[in-house]
């Protein structure tokens, strides 16, 4: 698997090397845009999942390292290869685990149509109501703040905040929901 990983990095390093985008047609941005978006939403997603994998203790010298201290290489880890704080590795590791125990998020999230951190408010809400998720055999009426639309790409997600909106979790979590806030600073 892993040779394969590193074969396509090297292609894909190689095309945007070569690219010169100030050759790209006009009627072409629109198209190259959403293509690299979807490239980069996907490999986000694998890189979380890979992340949350390592840190439930599997390849960590010992492999037995679960709890904080493999938590704590796997987010070194994340933040070292993608480029970011320890704070988004968490939450990417977070949303890493939620993709795990929810397949058709992960289906939605490596297929490139939703990112990371719109994985991370979809698991949430999941939570709340597992219907709310697409594919599912039952929805409640009472959680309305997911809509999948369909465009020319595939069914993408909307989210829609006149129910419940995203906030911070305060417990380190990637994310948790609320009531929309009645008076400003309140939930």
């Amino acid at each position: 698997m892993c040779d394969s990983l590193s074969e396509l990095r090297e292609a894909l390093c190689s095309y945007t090397a070569r690219l010169d985008v100030a050759l790209v047609a006009p009627s072409q941005l629109g198209p190259a845009l959403a293509c690299s978006g979807a490239i980069e939403k996907a490999a986000s997603g694998l890189a979380s999942m890979l992340a949350a994998r390592m840190a439930s203790g599997a390849g960590t010298p010992g492999s037995g390292l679960a709890g904080s201290h493999g938590a704590r290489l796997a987010a070194e880890a994340f933040a070292k290869a993608a480029g970011t704080s320890l704070g988004e590795a968490r939450r990417a590791i977070d949303a890493g685990r939620a993709m795990t125990n929810q397949p058709e998020l992960a289906a939605v999230v490596l297929s490139g149509r939703l990112s990371r951190q719109q994985a991370c408010l979809v698991s949430t809400a999941a939570a709340v109501n597992p219907g709310a998720t697409p594919g599912s055999s039952r929805r409640r009426p009472a959680l309305r703040s997911l809509s999948w639309q369909t465009n020319a790409e595939g069914p993408e997600p909307r989210l829609k905040t006149s129910k419940l909106v995203a906030r911070p979790c305060k417990r380190g979590g990637c994310c948790a929901l609320g009531p929309t806030p009645t008076a400003p600073g309140t939930w």
